[in-house]
């Protein structure tokens, strides 16, 4: 008997339908936006990732990472600034924000099905965050990835 009797082949990431892909992304992102004053406030939390499967991991990983920061709002204010205000408040002045392509909360919550238009995206964050580094005196720093699971969903 060969090895294939006893493992099923199947691809690593198999791709399921849009419309599954699409009720996991607004279930994860409603978490993350329940969850998120708890993550301002924990000045321990210097590091977000995403909850992608594909890419690297923060102390926290909301899907979109650095982009969810960049578009939700938080106490009548953008995600990004009070999470760096709040760090540089209490002097904690360095950390990594994570953002990729092929991006599920992009691809799903802002509805932007084209890789430019996520590269735009990530491009606007970054240009933000480094303004907000101006006026906090920080030093966050933004790492981007080019893989992530929303590639089957894009417009090629």
């Amino acid at each position: 008997m060969s090895i294939n009797s006893f493992f099923k082949i199947m691809p690593e990431y198999p791709v399921r339908p849009f419309e599954e892909f699409e009720t996991h992304i607004n279930e994860e992102t409603e978490k993350a936006r329940q969850e998120l004053p708890t993550w301002i406030n924990d000045l321990t939390v210097t590091t977000v990732g995403c909850v992608d499967s594909l890419t690297k991991k923060g102390l926290v990983n909301p899907p979109g990472g650095l982009i969810f920061l960049y578009q939700e709002v938080f106490d009548s204010s953008n995600a990004l600034e009070t999470f760096i205000k709040t760090r540089a408040e209490a002097g904690v002045t360095e950390g990594s924000l994570m953002a990729h392509e092929n991006c599920g909360y992009m691809r799903v919550v802002l509805g932007l099905d084209e890789l430019r238009s996520h590269t735009n995206m990530i491009h606007q964050a970054q240009q933000y965050l480094d303004q907000l580094n101006k006026r906090y005196h920080t030093n966050f720093q933004t790492m981007v990835e080019n893989q992530g699971s929303a590639e089957p969903y894009m417009r090629k």
